[in-house]
């Protein structure tokens, strides 16, 4: 910006009509001080003058400053389908002395979240009350927040925000993914006179109020999940004496998953000849199950596992196997 500061020539007298040459004198008089000799007579041609001329010209150059600050607002999983579902808002500051025009900001989600596939990256929406969002952007072809048919500004000192809506589907690519974003923009002054940043991650994009040049870290999301499964065994009802040296009785596995993903390949294992050892004996029954597809060819010493192959079981579900016994203790009772 310039700022000029100056004293224009005048011409007092040259070009007055219709007034005296007096009144034109005292006129002169009172507003100048400095010049050519005022006019003296109340008679003569009109024709005196005096100027002041330009005293000085201070020309300042204005500094635009633009500051970008990303938070993570919320990561939800999803167990139903694997996915993430995150918001990331975006603070954007002024913090230089001019008014900024053509606010821009640039994301690039693939780049974020790579090597997850681009198509398992999907943009739910872009929100602003600030801005007028770019409604085709999806952080992999487009990479750019703002439309600016109409161009944006921020005036000094103010901020602005602008959310975007992001579901990922990182399969088994697990891990924490570090986001940052671009912002820029132009003097109001001059569009030539441009500045831009890089984002910090939180809310305030200049935390220590020395200008956001030196804010600069990336925002994490981790995607992770919990897999978690409760397994409980007891003796359902009585045990029975069948009066002939053995004993009849029914375990019951209740399983549970207590996580937050749904699991698969689920198995259940009982190995009955380390429990019956001392016995004489054990035999079984199949395995029963309402909930589960079970292995008929369980037989508690070769073969220990309870369940059939892929079986799984869902956040919160739980399911339960019954299986009859029959013991020949012998001598160890």
């Amino acid at each position: 910006g310039t700022t000029l500061t100056a004293n224009t020539d005048i011409d007092y007298a040259g070009q007055q009509s219709g007034a005296s040459a007096e009144n034109v004198r005292n006129f002169a008089d009172i507003t100048t001080g400095t010049g050519n000799t005022p006019v003296t007579s109340t008679s003569a041609p009109l024709n005196n003058y005096r100027t002041q001329t330009a005293t000085s010209v201070v020309t300042t150059t204005s500094t635009p400053v633009i500051g970008v600050a990303k938070e993570l607002i919320s990561n939800t999983f999803d167990p139903a389908d694997g996915t993430f579902d995150i918001v990331y808002r975006f603070y954007v500051e002024n913090s230089g002395d001019v008014a900024l025009s053509n606010i821009q900001l640039t994301d690039d989600l693939a780049a974020t979240f790579n090597p997850i596939a681009s198509g398992d990256i999907n943009v739910t929406s872009i929100t602003s009350t600030d801005f007028t969002v770019d409604g085709t952007f999806d952080g992999i072809s487009n990479t750019t927040l703002i439309d600016n048919t109409t161009p944006s500004d921020l005036a000094i000192n103010e901020t602005k925000t602008l959310d975007i809506a992001v579901t990922v589907s990182p399969g088994t690519d697990l891990n924490t993914y570090n986001n940052s974003t671009t912002a820029e923009a132009e003097s109001a002054r001059d569009d030539t006179n441009t500045t831009n940043d890089t984002s910090v991650n939180g809310s305030d994009p200049d935390t220590a109020n020395d200008g956001p040049d030196n804010d600069t870290s990336p925002t994490p999301v981790t995607f992770a999940v919990d897999p978690a499964l409760g397994l409980a065994k007891s003796i359902n009802g009585a045990i029975q004496n069948n009066a002939d040296g053995t004993y009849t009785f029914n375990y019951q596995f209740n399983v549970k998953n207590t996580g937050d993903v749904n699991l698969t390949d689920l198995q259940v294992i009982d190995n009955l000849s380390t429990t019956f050892a001392s016995a004489d004996s054990f035999s079984i029954s199949t395995p029963t199950s309402a909930d589960f597809t079970v292995n008929a060819s369980f037989n508690g010493l070769g073969d220990t596992n309870l369940l059939a192959a892929n079986q799984s079981l869902a956040v919160g579900d739980s399911g339960t196997i019954n299986l009859e016994v029959t013991v020949t203790p012998g001598s160890t009772l």
